[in-house]
């Protein structure tokens, strides 16, 4: 039999003012004194009825009444150095059945062990563990709120918990079907949970909170992506949150873009404003000299001619410029889309006849109203038609129509202009707004861009497309007014 132990002073641990102030029962038992009780604080003497001077001393089998239970427990605690939690019928000093829930762990003390026990009523800890519930509930509704995906996984990168978002984008119809899974397989192997895979191990390995940002090529989606790890072993875990930032790097690229086209329009206007007044010298100085011309050959004609061309098609060129660079202000008036798009075609008429190209123009009064300055805004349309006329072949129809587009918060106007020619390159398809791209001979390439200034800042947007059957479409969208 193993000598005992003398009993250690408790009053001389640090945290004695602490462990008085307890509010749950607790009691601190010698292992090798018969689990004698060597301390016990306020609550343990009030929930068994024993003042401390008769608790503090008593061995463990005296609450129990011979019940081996307990003992088999904490000896069991013991020699597994293992935390235990059991349920246990004690009795208070006045004799009545006190079912308790008991939380037994060993604490290092002057070199030897010592079994901390923690004991709850049966009511305590039923209303504990529906606080611990409700606590759960709460935290699981407020990640279930949050709009971006939130997972939980083991430092492998097994998923153990997944917010609403993460079921969503998943495409999981519970979340058995995500859990113990590894994340970087989940959502057939796409973002963010490819990528969320990878900063896990990064995570783990550096023991620091890693984050990063991927663009999903599929989707054109770009998500930021948190890890962060905590714990180590079989209690580590690793946080993930995932956002999904494809609009802030869309705004920011908007306006990455328009400090760009604003700084390029104040250039280009002041070139052009350098360059019609030598360019109109030119062309009264041609006229003059052409008007003193009595006779002239078939060469001297062709000359003239030639300069005709390249003084008209500089006088384009600057106007476009002009109209570039002129700062964005409109003279607003309520226009229905079939009015505006009818100057438009108007103003196109004698250039689609000379190429043998029909407008079909079905775009009727019920295409609904806008708040546009109607002129800048005919323009658009007018520059997009021209383009299409330029590449129709003899003969083509070039349609014109109109539909209404509704989102949660706005309802759009969509003016569709599509010909019957070659399309647009794939390669030129992201290209076709930007400032003097064309390949289209002898143009400026300022059309498109300048329609898509007219539509932004009209609060509206123009996408390019290649039609399935042939031939490029140019959707201007609008909102309507009252949308």
């Amino acid at each position: 039999m193993p000598a005992k132990s003398p009993r250690p002073d408790v009053r001389a641990l640090d945290y004695r003012r602490v462990f008085d102030g307890l509010t749950e029962a607790v009691l601190i038992l010698d292992p090798l004194d018969e689990l004698r009780i060597i301390a016990a604080n306020a609550a343990a003497c009030t929930l068994y009825g024993v003042p401390h001077e008769q608790l503090a001393g008593s061995v463990l089998g005296t609450l129990a009444h011979g019940d081996a239970l307990a003992g088999l427990q904490i000896r069991d605690l013991v020699a597994t150095g293992r935390p235990r939690r059991f349920q246990v019928t004690h009795y208070r000093a006045d004799g009545s059945e006190l079912p308790v829930d008991v939380e037994a762990s060993l604490i290092d003390y002057e070199g030897g062990k010592l079994v901390f026990c923690m004991h709850r009523t049966a009511a305590e800890a039923t209303s504990a563990a529906r606080h611990i519930m409700t606590a759960a509930l709460e935290w699981q509704l407020t990640v279930d709120s949050m709009e971006t995906v939130v997972l939980l996984t083991d430092l492998r990168g097994r998923v153990i918990r997944a917010n609403r978002m993460a079921l969503e984008r998943s495409g999981a119809a519970s979340f058995t079907e995500l859990a113990g899974r590894d994340v970087e397989s989940i959502g057939d192997r796409q973002e963010p949970f490819l990528h969320a895979g990878q900063l896990v191990q990064l995570a783990v390995a550096q023991q620091s909170p890693i984050s990063s940002q991927v663009e999903d090529r599929g989707t054109g989606r770009t998500w930021h992506l948190s890890t962060i790890p905590a714990g180590s072993g079989d209690q580590g875990r690793v946080v993930i949150v995932a956002r999904d930032v494809s609009d802030i790097i869309q705004m920011e690229s908007v306006i990455r873009r328009s400090e760009k086209l604003a700084s390029m329009g104040e250039l280009v206007a002041g070139v052009a404003h350098e360059v019609r007044n030598p360019l109109f010298s030119i062309s009264a100085t041609l006229d003059a000299l052409e008007s003193r011309l009595a006779t002239r050959d078939h060469a001297t004609e062709q000359h003239l001619l030639n300069l005709h061309r390249a003084i008209q098609r500089l006088s384009a060129l600057m106007q476009d410029l002009l109209e570039y660079g002129r700062l964005p202000q409109l003279d607003l008036v309520t226009v229905t889309l079939d009015d505006v798009v009818a100057d438009a075609v108007a103003a196109v008429a004698g250039q689609a006849e000379a190429h043998g190209v029909t407008i079909g123009n079905r775009v009727t009064p019920e295409a609904g109203a806008l708040l546009a300055d109607r002129r800048r805004l005919a323009q658009a349309f007018q520059n997009i038609l021209g383009n299409a006329i330029e590449h129709s072949p003899f003969g083509a129809t070039i349609d014109v129509f109109a539909e209404h587009r509704d989102n949660e918060d706005t309802s759009w106007i969509a003016c569709s202009i599509a010909d019957q020619g070659p399309g647009f390159g794939t390669d030129d398809l992201g290209r076709v707004f930007e400032p003097f791209f064309t390949r289209r001979a002898g143009g400026t390439g300022l059309g498109l861009a300048i329609v898509e200034r007219i539509a932004q800042i009209h609060g509206g947007r123009v996408t390019a497309a290649n039609r399935p059957g042939g031939g490029a479409v140019v959707t201007v969208l609008l909102p309507c007014l009252g949308g």
